[in-house]
């Protein structure tokens, strides 16, 4: 950029020029009477309950699936039944 279009962007964006370290003092008077710092509070218990509710979910649906792909893969669960063992029945009598 050539010097004159900075010096617009300067005088726009309140450019301060410094040459000496006085000069960066006065500087920084300037801003610090421009410059505001504003303290707030923000009330962050809807957030945090929103995440907590979200990962319950995710947990939930993650614990459940992977229930649901075991059962249905045939692995030893505590709450799968073995099969009995097939009975025989000819005509009357009962063979094991």
């Amino acid at each position: 950029m050539d010097e004159e279009t900075l010096k617009q962007v300067a005088q726009i964006t309140g450019y301060f020029n410094a040459n000496s370290a006085d000069d960066l003092r006065s500087v920084y008077q300037a801003l610090s009477q421009r410059v505001v710092i504003q303290k707030r509070e923000t009330e962050l218990t809807a957030l945090a309950a929103a995440l907590l509710l979200a990962l319950a979910v995710g947990l939930s649906l993650a614990w459940f699936s992977r229930r649901r792909k075991s059962a249905s893969a045939g692995s030893a669960s505590p709450h799968v039944m073995a099969p009995e063992s097939p009975v025989v029945k000819i005509e009357g009598e009962v063979f094991p």
